[in-house]
């Protein structure tokens, strides 16, 4: 194996060290707690969506 095939190879394994440790830092960021909520009995007022055309 020449200098240069060794070198390129370096590279790469390098570059993709690089990739994994970005993807491990995102996956330990993503992984804040979420919360959905729901709301019951709440009267939301939906009369400004509606459309007094009849052609939309």
């Amino acid at each position: 194996m020449g200098h240069f095939v060794r070198e390129c190879r370096a590279l790469r394994s390098q570059d993709k060290g690089m990739r994994d440790n970005y993807r491990q830092w995102y996956k330990v960021k993503e992984q804040a707690p979420k919360a959905l909520m729901a709301i019951d009995r709440v009267g939301w007022d939906w009369s400004y969506m509606a459309n007094d055309e009849e052609n939309h």
